[in-house]
């Protein structure tokens, strides 16, 4: 079955998620600063002065054209690799969402599979053929 996938695209799956939540964050770090809550426009403790400026808001909106741009790309680069594994069978796709969406090592996803981690290696390495990947 060709995917179109490759071993980096799926190396790469587990830290695009995180990249991904780091992105979504920043975003709303971003929109509190520019856009902060009632408490803050008060005056109260905590208020982000420095950044009160008139760019603020034009800022903002070119950060999260930035960054909701990066976290389409992110998305579908991850949803790429899960409908990929998702068309394995059961134990395969169990074995390869563990180790590439979950960052998990072979021992411990043996262990949780109940089998050993050659058997597990083996699976994985079925699956990766399965998928076309070289």
């Amino acid at each position: 079955m060709e995917t179109g996938l490759t071993m980096a695209m799926l190396c790469e799956c587990a830290s695009r998620k995180a990249e991904l939540e780091e992105v979504k964050e920043r975003l709303r770090e971003l929109s509190s600063v520019y856009y902060p809550s009632a408490a803050q426009l008060t005056g109260t403790p905590g208020a982000h002065d420095d950044h009160s400026s008139e760019n603020g808001p034009i800022r903002l909106a070119q950060l999260s054209a930035v960054y909701e741009g990066l976290c389409r790309e992110l998305e579908w680069q991850t949803v790429a690799v899960e409908l990929a594994i998702d068309s394995l069978p059961s134990l395969m796709r169990r074995v390869m969402r563990l180790y590439y969406i979950d960052g998990m090592d072979f021992p411990d996803i043996a262990q949780e599979i109940g089998y050993s981690r050659r058997h597990t290696k083996r699976l994985h390495d079925l699956a990766v053929v399965k998928l076309g990947i070289v």
